[in-house]
């Protein structure tokens, strides 16, 4: 397991789990809303890694930050985790296959349509 380090501490990195998602969720951390709420998602994964508050993992983010430090390491954690995650490996399969469904019954619609 992993870990990164926000304002001089060190955290490890948790797994990203159906479990984790709700927790994270709860957190103001929304698997729908992880690329336009990227900020939301940080600190519900911090927050969710250092069992604190969303507020408190805020707070230790914003000295991070006051401190010179940078987004990098809790980012490149961050998407690592969703990397090794069974769960979205298993949500992009299952977007894959309904793709492929849903390809599969326009093309059969449109050959039937033909004859």
């Amino acid at each position: 397991m992993n870990t990164f380090t926000v304002n001089e501490k060190k955290y490890k990195q948790k797994e990203l789990d159906f479990n984790a998602m709700c927790d994270l969720e709860q957190m103001g951390g929304s698997v729908t809303e992880l690329k336009s709420k990227s900020m939301s998602f940080i600190r519900a994964y911090l927050a969710f890694c250092g069992n604190m508050s969303e507020e408190e993992a805020g707070n230790e983010i914003m000295a991070h930050l006051k401190n010179g430090g940078k987004f990098d390491e809790i980012s490149k954690a961050l998407n690592e985790a969703v990397k090794d995650s069974v769960f979205f490996r298993a949500l992009k399969e299952g977007a894959k296959s309904e793709d492929a469904e849903s390809e599969t019954a326009e093309s059969e619609k449109a050959e039937n349509t033909e004859h």
